[in-house]
């Protein structure tokens, strides 16, 4: 049976084209604060945390190893979610079905990008995978067609 799910905070960091102020760490930082003061709870009441961002886009790769300290998520389980265009998305159904399954009961959910640091075209790529043989088009889209085109047969 699945349990009662709700948001109980969120937080946001201050949005401007470019933070030279802040490194994606501290970034991340400043938005957990602001959800666990809106949820009048602290780091300690985190049971899991559900990361993601378009690492692909930002050239940041496995945030959930660097950057767990700054967001109250030392030694604590978590899941990385990377599913390119629909990471937000993918991060909000992820953590809700840890929450609704009974597998935590404070999950925090952190998705992030700062796209300063980064750049789009990384992830823009079309390559071969040499180890399956076969073409893998990064992003929401190639996937998608994919799958599409494979159900049909082509």
């Amino acid at each position: 049976m699945s349990q009662r799910v709700a948001i109980v905070g969120i937080g946001q960091t201050y949005f401007r084209s470019k933070r030279p102020d802040v490194n994606i760490p501290e970034m991340c930082h400043e938005a957990v604060r602001a959800a666990l003061e809106d949820a009048n709870l602290e780091a300690k009441d985190i049971d899991t945390v559900v990361y993601g961002n378009m690492e692909l886009f930002e050239g940041c790769y496995q945030v959930e190893m660097w950057q767990s300290d700054y967001i109250g998520g030392y030694l604590k389980p978590g899941t990385r979610v990377a599913t390119g265009g629909t990471t937000g998305a993918s991060i909000g159904v992820t953590a809700f079905e840890y929450a609704a399954s009974g597998l935590a009961d404070v999950v925090l959910a952190l998705g992030f990008e700062k796209q300063s640091e980064g750049d789009s075209r990384l992830g823009l790529s079309y390559s071969s995978d040499p180890l399956r043989a076969r073409t893998l088009a990064l992003g929401a889209i190639g996937p998608s067609a994919r799958a599409a085109t494979a159900e049909n047969g082509v």
